[in-house]
């Protein structure tokens, strides 16, 4: 207060002792540009004095003004608090609502991108994708990443359900990687199983199927049909016995004892010349309780096994009433005798297996005896016979799936 007395004083002793100094006053010529300025020495020093004295006066308040009070900081600060979470709550609601560009305007009028909070970032991401604003997304995410663990997991299970939406399952499933050992629930466990089924992982699959049981993605009865499927295709896949081996050893005990399993498995040993683990299998399944279709699988063997056919004339002649009517068992006889050259045997196998169900395998085998014993007539008869019902067989299929 006393400053301002003091300026103003100097102002008043300005203005009057200026009228007394006019007669012995100087000039001050100011030249700048095309402009001339010229008052006398007086007067520039009245206006140095008051310019000061007003710059002072601006300096002096200015300076009051943001000296705020701690009261009215804190209100303040609240206030804009406030009104960013207001943001914030219309651009959930928006969102929510399926306004994405609305959620992206307000949400970019909370705050900066730096200081907005994970959740905010989130939201914000995924509005950006659903407008094909794929590099904002990815900006929001990336700031996301960096708010933390649990920020940076839930960013990665964005992009990770971003990228399945657009058929990038490789790139989703590095983003779940990153967050699967730590986060094991179905929202996780499912874009997983999604993504597999994707890239057509069967392997994958079945190596996380107790997992996806466990979170509730699938049932145990589909996890055992996506071991079977993996099996089949690992199977075909497979090109050494130890591959197979391996295979093998992957699936559980009782599944081994399931022709389903064991008679693919011993059917490609056979085919692959592993005839060593092809009979040790076969014996053990044998020795207990063969199912029907394991012992059919055998008349489907490319090589012959003479241990297994000891084995399988020992069932026939243990019980040879029911041998006689046991087409399975007729057919593996006759197969593994054919291929070791033991031609009569085979074809009267093959003959009883005739009268129990005429199928084109049987007159198969049938034609390719007698071609071997050089009776052409009857092979070939035998071979039109087994074409003539394999025609047959297809036509009844095109039928029924035009039906």
């Amino acid at each position: 207060m006393i400053k301002t007395l003091v300026i103003i004083a100097v102002v008043c002793a300005a203005a009057l002792l200026g009228p007394l100094l006019a007669d012995s006053q100087g000039f001050v010529h100011i030249a700048t540009g095309s402009y001339i300025v010229e008052c006398s020495l007086t007067t520039a020093a009245v206006i140095l004095v008051v310019t000061f004295a007003v710059l002072y006066v601006l300096i002096v308040t200015l300076a009051r003004v943001l000296h705020i009070p701690t009261w009215i900081r804190r209100w303040l600060r609240r206030h804009g608090e406030d009104k960013s979470r207001s943001l914030q709550d219309r651009a959930y609601l928006a969102y929510e609502e399926g306004d994405y560009a609305e959620t992206i305007a307000l949400i970019n009028r909370t705050e900066k991108m730096s200081e907005m909070p994970p959740r905010s970032l989130l939201i914000g991401a995924k509005s950006a994708f659903e407008l094909q604003r794929y590099e904002l997304a990815s900006a929001f995410l990336d700031e996301a990443e960096r708010r933390g663990d649990d920020a940076a997991a839930a960013a990665a299970i964005i992009r990770a359900r971003l990228n399945l939406r657009i058929g990038n399952a490789k790139v989703a499933l590095e983003n779940l990687d990153k967050v699967k050992s730590n986060y094991s629930n179905r929202l996780v466990s499912k874009m997983y199983y999604d993504a597999r089924l994707q890239e057509e992982d069967l392997d994958g699959l079945f190596e996380a199927s107790a997992r996806l049981v466990k979170d509730g993605v699938i049932t145990g009865e589909e996890a055992h049909d996506l071991m079977a499927r993996w099996f089949e295709s690992s199977l075909r896949a497979a090109t050494l016995p130890d591959q197979m081996f391996r295979i093998w050893k992957r699936i559980g005990k009782e599944d081994r004892a399931n022709p389903a399993f064991c008679a693919p498995y011993v059917c490609k040993l056979v085919q692959m010349g592993d005839l060593s683990r092809a009979r040790s299998a076969t014996l053990d399944i044998l020795g207990s309780s063969p199912d029907p279709v394991f012992i059919e699988s055998i008349s489907t063997w490319p090589h012959a096994i003479p241990e297994v056919l000891a084995r399988l004339r020992e069932m026939a002649e243990g019980n040879s009433a029911s041998a006689e009517g046991n087409l399975p068992l007729l057919k593996a006889l006759g197969n593994l005798e054919l291929k070791s050259d033991m031609l009569n045997e085979a074809l009267g196998h093959y003959q009883k297996a005739l009268t129990l169900g005429a199928t084109p395998d049987i007159y198969f085998k049938l034609g390719e005896i007698y071609s071997r014993q050089q009776k052409f007539p009857e092979a070939a008869e035998r071979f039109a016979k087994g074409y003539g019902l394999l025609e047959s067989s297809r036509a009844l299929a095109v039928e029924a799936q035009h039906q």
